[in-house]
């Protein structure tokens, strides 16, 4: 039987002699070790042959010396269709992903043979050839990847061994990570405290990383000055977080006018701290506070999705506001829960959109709503905010500052730490009346943008 008879006689179909004629077009084609036969069975397998399964385990078991051609035609042809086939095949059988691990064994340790692992690990994201690849000290022809599977696999050495002084290797692995990698370089960084790893993780996330874990990263490995970059976009209420941190540990910024200001910072929240002002009414005996309750909630991305789900309201509208408090969820949708939801479900959206929604006739429930009261702007503005916002507020502490209230000294003081960041992040902005001309380098004239935010 010629090659071009193989072919033909490789999906016969007669009753009676089929099985048989196939069968010989099988053993006729292996006995070739050509790469065209090679490529004529893979393709077989793809094509659902009544054999594909013996079919395959006998292409993965071709030696890669003896049948040199073919075993490369074999592996090639996977390649150029991304392993679809062959993962495919592996994930539907015990028996046949086996055979796939003591293929993967034997491959020969070439740039090749090295490329084809770490292509199939990426996609099977499996413990096996995990194991398969650190025991034999196997590294991915890609830097990328090879620092991709030493993150994921915990070993963060892999990847600090390399010359990465702009983090685009990490980036680069970071974006090819699966879901459930990035989780796996998430907690390699948390149990790293190198400085070089934390500042690629935050490099790379380009504000993609869920905004706790950069911040436990960048506390883990001491990166003060970063910590301090990433109050730019706080609220005031996570800005106040690591205001405290920063009072706890005395841990401060090596930059100078960053020092200055956490300084001045932390001196004003000890004063905060002092303040006897009457707590609001606690709960009722043997209740708990809702949002208090969700905060402290400890939960993966993967069981909020889950939640999110869920056909109790109480519980689809906790996953929701954590789901949006790690900016896991689009601002688009949000506004779709906050007009169609559950009235929890609304609560929960409305507490990202504040005075987005106007009251609705009927409503059983009164909303949050924006107004220009102090207290409400202050805990609703994102640092470092607008410049209206900055002279408001600056406006408002030489009011508070004359009374002797309580409240008012408690507001006066939040407004002193806001305005001490806004200080920082606004400086080299000159602001001119309108008989000034803007001839300083970076002066803009506010009555020209109301609306900017610096």
């Amino acid at each position: 039987m010629n090659l071009e008879q193989a072919k033909k006689s490789l999906f016969c179909g007669t009753f009676l002699l089929g099985r048989s004629r196939r069968g010989k077009a099988v053993d006729a084609l292996f006995a070739f070790g050509s790469a065209e036969a090679a490529v004529v069975l893979v393709d077989a397998v793809g094509r659902e042959h009544p054999e594909a399964d013996g079919i395959l385990s006998r292409l993965l078991t071709i030696d890669s010396k003896a049948m040199h051609e073919m075993h490369a035609a074999v592996w090639a042809f996977w390649k150029r269709q991304r392993y679809a086939t062959l993962l495919n095949k592996a994930r539907s059988s015990e028996t046949l992903r086996n055979v796939l691990y003591d293929a993967l064994r034997v491959m020969p340790r070439d740039d090749e043979g090295n490329r084809t692992i770490f292509a199939l690990w990426h996609r099977l994201d499996d413990k096996m050839l995990a194991e398969m690849i650190s025991n034999q000290s196997r590294h991915a022809p890609g830097l990328e990847m090879d620092a991709l599977f030493g993150l994921a696999q915990g070993d963060a050495e892999r990847y600090l061994v390399l010359e990465d002084p702009d983090c685009s290797i990490f980036e680069k692995a970071y974006i090819m990570a699966s879901d459930d990698q990035k989780r796996r370089i998430n907690s390699t960084v948390l149990k790293n405290l190198d400085p070089r790893l934390v500042k690629a993780y935050v490099l790379a996330g380009a504000g993609g990383h869920e905004q706790e874990l950069v911040l436990e990263a960048l506390k883990i490995s001491g990166d003060q000055d970063g910590l301090f970059e990433r109050v730019r976009g706080m609220t005031l209420q996570n800005m106040l977080e690591l205001v405290a941190y920063w009072e706890h540990t005395g841990n401060l910024p090596d930059d100078s006018s960053r020092k200055k200001t956490v300084e001045r910072a932390v001196a004003l929240y000890r004063e905060l701290c002092s303040l006897n002002f009457k707590a609001s009414d606690e709960v009722p005996a043997g209740t708990t506070d809702m949002i208090h309750y969700w905060e402290e909630r400890e939960v993966t991305d993967a069981e909020l999705k889950a939640e999110l789900g869920c056909d109790d309201p109480m519980v689809r509208a906790g996953a929701l506001y954590r789901s949006a408090k790690r900016g896991r969820i689009s601002q688009s949708r949000l506004r779709d829960i906050a007009r169609t939801g559950s009235w929890l479900e609304k609560l929960a959206a409305r507490l990202y959109l504040p005075g987005e929604f106007p009251e609705e006739e009927y409503e059983h429930v009164v909303w949050l709503r924006k107004n220009d009261r102090i207290d409400a702007r202050l805990f609703n503005t994102v640092i470092p905010g607008t410049i209206d916002d900055s002279q408001f507020f600056l406006d408002s502490m030489r009011v508070l500052g004359k009374s002797e209230d309580a409240t008012d000294k408690m507001l006066f003081t939040l407004l002193a730490i806001l305005t001490t960041f806004q200080g920082y992040f606004l400086r080299g902005i000159v602001m001119l009346d309108e008989n000034d001309d803007a001839t300083q380098k970076g002066a803009v004239e506010t009555e020209d943008a109301p609306g900017i935010e610096w």
